[in-house]
């Protein structure tokens, strides 16, 4: 993840070899037992990468994940609003943090999976547009005029 330093350069944070390890080996069976592609693979490790630092921030190392909260999820997606993530990608973010904390949970690294009490963000709902009266003839003649054709063709056979 990086950071903004002086003078508006950026910087990354530094993780834990302890979390690029725990990270590391979560990738590896992401990728070979959940046979996800390499993009899956690359965006998952991006999103736990940006989790991590946000943790680092925060004082709690996910290399040691017991100590993260439900809390802690929720800090990172309210602070990923308010940074104007779309809502998808927070979703996206979340499911990458779901998956490896079950995959904590399964290998004994973990008691209970934090985040599955964290939900998505609501994703916004849009209603299809709907044709206006000259639209919907413009439709229906394309359509008939287009059957029509069909017709005269398999008849000529």
């Amino acid at each position: 993840m990086e950071r903004k330093g002086k003078a508006g350069e950026k910087r990354k944070t530094v993780l834990s070899p302890e979390t690029e390890s725990l990270l590391g080996e979560f990738l590896l069976y992401f990728g070979t037992r959940r046979n996800a592609s390499p993009a899956s693979q690359m965006a998952y490790g991006t999103d736990l990468r940006n989790f991590a630092s946000f943790m680092k921030r925060r004082g709690t190392d996910l290399g040691s994940p017991e100590r993260v909260t439900a809390r802690d999820v929720q800090a990172w997606v309210a602070w990923l609003y308010r940074k104007g993530e779309a809502k998808s990608s927070m979703a996206r973010r979340l499911s990458a943090a779901r998956t490896f904390f079950r995959w904590l949970k399964r290998t004994g690294r973990v008691e209970e999976s934090v985040v599955q009490s964290v939900h998505n963000p609501r994703q916004d709902q849009f209603s299809p547009k709907a044709l206006n009266v000259d639209e919907t003839m413009q439709l229906l003649e394309s359509k008939f005029s287009a059957k029509r054709s069909s017709l005269k063709a398999s008849s000529a056979i």
